[in-house]
């Protein structure tokens, strides 16, 4: 799924390989809610994103290829705005790198009454299993 224009998303969302199963591709605000959205890559990423989620539900899996593990559930570079909230994510966490909004402008970083279950970074053996660390 790439979202190339500012709205509401919500729907059920899941990549057959290790791309993100969404990608933003838009600096204007984007909202997703009550979603499922399931990956082997990263569940959400953008750049210079204005981001909502809301009452979504993440399911990052194991990419089963040696050497690798489950990616982030969101993962924000140069974002202006990240609001996460009231969402469940299995296996992967939230990465944001820079800042770049304008906090005069209520714009910042917000990840409100979440849950996340079972977050492993232990990669895969490529056959089912994990590496021994």
């Amino acid at each position: 799924m790439v979202i190339s224009k500012g709205g509401t998303y919500s729907g059920n969302w899941e990549s057959p390989d290790t791309g993100p199963a969404v990608s933003i591709q838009t600096t204007e605000p984007v909202i997703i809610e009550n979603a499922n959205i399931r990956g082997k890559g990263v569940l959400i990423v953008g750049f210079g994103i204005n981001l909502t989620v809301r009452n979504t539900r993440g399911i990052s899996l194991t990419p089963n290829i040696a050497g690798r593990a489950a990616e982030m559930a969101i993962k924000a570079e140069d974002f202006r705005n990240l609001r996460v909230e009231n969402s469940t994510f299995t296996g992967g966490g939230i990465y944001v790198r820079r800042f770049i909004g304008d906090q005069a402008a209520g714009q910042g970083i917000k990840i409100l009454r979440n849950v996340f279950i079972n977050i492993d970074g232990r990669k895969s053996d490529g056959a089912g299993g994990t590496r021994a660390a």
